[in-house]
């Protein structure tokens, strides 16, 4: 599963958490939510690592 898919399912997660009025799911969604960020921040981490490698490798011929 990628960052981004990832992501789109805590966001929904979070948003499940968020109608539930009672118990611990004002933290579970805020769990959620900081996964989403935190996913979202990899991702395009990960995108610009992928970049660096595919330039490096061209910029050697390969």
């Amino acid at each position: 599963m990628s960052y981004e898919a990832e992501a789109k399912q805590h966001e929904k997660m979070a948003a499940s958490y968020s109608g539930r009025p009672r118990g611990d799911a004002g933290l579970w969604a805020a769990h959620c939510s900081n996964l989403k960020t935190k996913l979202k921040e990899a991702a395009q981490e990960a995108r610009a690592l992928e970049k660096g490698h595919r330039d490096l490798a061209e910029s050697l011929g390969k």
